[in-house]
């Protein structure tokens, strides 16, 4: 999902919090999905130079972290989680929109 003109950070977590939690909370009501468990990963366009696939790719790798975790259900990416080399190959497999 790609929420608009995020304030910061802060406002992330916030919705992220409450996403998890409605679905968590959904999943423990129905009997047939009370295993489930519901994870989430985000990250912000902190700037304009950053394609889609990058962002794409950072968010993907918060949700791998909370994932991981096992402390929150939600994490949102932080500069320098993912190395340099790694964002260097998804620009050079970015796709093309013509």
């Amino acid at each position: 999902m790609l929420i608009p003109e995020m304030s910061s950070d802060m406002n992330m977590n916030v919705i992220l919090e409450m996403v998890t939690r409605d679905a968590d909370y959904a999943f423990k009501t129905d009997a047939k999905y009370r295993e489930l468990r519901s994870f989430a990963g985000a990250a912000a366009m902190a700037n304009v130079n950053v394609s889609y696939d990058e962002l794409r790719f950072l968010a993907e790798n918060a949700l791998m972290n909370a994932k991981n975790s096992g402390e929150k259900s939600f994490h949102v990416y932080e500069d320098g989680e993912v190395s340099d080399a790694a964002l260097a190959r998804v620009r050079r497999k970015q796709t093309k929109i013509n």
